[in-house]
């Protein structure tokens, strides 16, 4: 009686490594994909920014009587422009690094989870087969 409760046990504990390492992994990616989220809420923003900062440097010159079709005016405004992008495509990339770093957490957490279960498993497998052993009594 005392083999089946162990490998039972370890059954069970297979099964629990199992589940916990797919709930690591949901949570993960679940985590990941809030922080890409965020990520791309702030290069919205971002872009709000850069458009408003365009219009205000567009405004000042145009309050000053300089005309902003050409030369330095348009210098700046493209500079400007240009910095807005690039900040944009730093949080873009942020958040697409953020979700493939999610998605191998996860793996890892699955994998480790699968890896405890098969330990588990044979631990089960030894169990079984040395109870099922015949032992001989020399009494």
């Amino acid at each position: 009686m005392g083999v089946e409760v162990a490998v039972a046990a370890a059954v069970v504990a297979a099964g629990t490594s199992v589940y916990a390492g797919e709930e690591q992994a949901r949570q993960q990616r679940k985590a990941g994909r809030r922080q890409a989220a965020a990520m791309r809420a702030e290069a919205a923003a971002e872009r709000e920014r850069g458009r408003r900062l365009r219009a205000a440097q567009t405004a000042a010159y145009g309050a000053a009587g300089v005309q902003t079709g050409s030369g330095t005016p348009l210098m700046v405004m493209g500079q400007t422009a240009m910095d807005n992008i690039r900040q944009r495509e730093r949080l873009l990339a942020g958040a697409r690094n953020a979700l493939l770093d999610a998605r191998a957490q996860a793996s890892a957490s699955r994998l480790q989870g699968y890896g405890q279960a098969i330990g588990y498993l044979g631990q089960a497998a030894s169990i079984s087969s040395a109870g099922a052993t015949p032992t001989q009594d020399t009494t």
